[in-house]
């Protein structure tokens, strides 16, 4: 059951091992085109057992292939420009799913691969893998995209709040102002109209008196000469009665000079004369105008400006106080979040925990027997992240007696492969 390919340095095997690993997804590079190609073309077929993992997963994406359900077709095609397709069974789908496809067909080793081995993310990803925490981690990596949004609309909230501080302390000062003045709707016209009225009512009174003696108080007045005209005009009726229309003219003449009088004098006496008023309407219309200034408008917009400054100003109270809610709801996401993390922790101890033992008992199957194998699993709230607050470390002894220290430090190359080797075989038996 196991295939050797050998050959001479330079021979190709790499090159093979890259085809099918471009075939399982990884990433493709245009340097990966033979020279003068326009694109590289490679296939990879696998026969798979019925109800295996790579064939539900075909099931389960539909692409299981009619004729022959037990056969998968892997196919990429990369081009010059870069650019790369991929293809199972003669469909197209996107590379990540070509990638999640390839884990359950085959895991590569490379040479490399124990040198990745060293890196903290990767050993962090191994534990999730044996811990099959996935679904978790996705439900931890949503919330904490929650939590982040929540967080930072509450630094631009309090930013905010900043900024409108300011403008908010001088919309108070002028909102304050203005309720003082108190103006009213329409006030400005109307106090005008009656600060017109009586700053002419001596004027009024004067042509008044005026009038009315011309019309009839004088000795000499307008009634007194119409009347006689009036009269002499009737004797002339008697002598002729052409001057009928004169007379008639007449007549109606002083009926309107009596009724103008009449009209007059009632006028008159209605004409308010209030000094006091006038005062207090000329400093209140002064104070509107100097309100008015100030503000850059006109006098009689005051009472409209009042109140768009009062809104504005209540906009900005309103929005201070959507703070308290702001605040809990972020710091629920984050409660929960921690809640996600600590659980995730928990799993990741145990799933650690195990795995150590396991890796422990396959090196020492190969030629590691004092070799004891750690993985340590730090908690840490202040560095929580969308994958949790952890970090591991793997950790080696390789002696009895010896301190465990960090793969980097004490592992040689040797120990390294035969670690990476257990790891990679612990973890396809899990992952299948």
């Amino acid at each position: 059951g196991m295939s050797v390919i050998t050959g001479e340095t330079g021979a190709g095997k790499s090159i093979a091992i890259d085809a099918l690993g471009l075939c399982l997804g990884y990433r493709s590079e245009s340097g990966m085109i033979r020279n003068g190609a326009d694109r590289a073309d490679i296939t990879a077929t696998f026969i798979m057992q019925k109800n295996s993992p790579a064939y539900l997963w075909l099931d389960e994406h539909e692409l299981l292939d009619e004729d022959n359900p037990q056969e998968c077709i892997l196919r990429r095609m990369i081009n010059v420009d870069g650019r790369s397709k991929a293809f199972v069974n003669n469909r197209a789908l996107p590379v990540a799913q070509l990638r999640e496809l390839g884990q359950y067909l085959i895991h590569l080793n490379g040479q490399h691969a124990p040198q990745l081995l060293l890196k903290q993310e990767y050993q962090l990803e191994i534990v999730d893998n044996y811990a099959a925490i996935q679904p978790l981690l996705a439900k931890m990596a949503k919330q904490y995209g929650s939590w982040k949004e929540l967080n930072k609309r509450v630094k631009n909230f309090r930013q905010q709040c900043q900024e409108n501080e300011a403008r908010k302390q001088l919309l108070q000062y002028q909102v304050e102002e203005l309720d003082e003045f108190a103006i009213k709707e329409n006030e400005f016209e109307e106090m005008e109209e009656k600060y017109n009225v009586l700053s002419s009512s001596e004027e009024l009174t004067e042509v008044s008196d005026e009038i009315m003696s011309l019309l009839s108080n004088n000795d000499i007045n307008a009634n007194d000469l119409i009347y006689k005209a009036l009269r002499n005009t009737e004797s002339l009726v008697e002598v002729d009665g052409h001057y009928q229309g004169v007379l008639d003219m007449l007549n109606e003449a002083l009926i309107q000079v009596q009724e103008a009088s009449s009209e007059l004098a009632q006028l008159a006496n209605k004409i308010e004369q209030d000094p006091e008023l006038l005062h207090e309407l000329d400093n209140r219309i002064a104070q509107a105008i100097s309100l008015a200034r100030k503000h850059h408008i006109q006098p009689n917009q005051l009472w409209q400006y009042h109140s768009k400054l009062k809104n504005e100003l209540q906009g900005l109270l309103d929005f201070e106080d959507n703070e308290e809610q702001l605040i809990q709801d972020e710091k629920q996401a984050y409660e929960q979040c921690l809640f996600l993390a600590e659980e995730i922790y928990q799993k990741r101890i145990d799933a650690a925990n195990k795995l150590a033992q396991q890796v422990t008992k396959q090196i020492k199957y190969l030629a590691m027997e004092n070799g004891e194998f750690f993985i340590k699993v730090e908690h840490d709230i202040e560095k929580i992240s969308p994958s949790g607050a952890d970090s591991v470390e793997f950790n080696l002894q390789s002696n009895l007696g010896q301190q465990a220290q960090p793969l980097a430090k004490i592992a040689s190359g040797g120990e390294l492969s035969r670690i990476s080797l257990a790891v990679q075989v612990l973890t396809a038996n899990k992952l299948s």
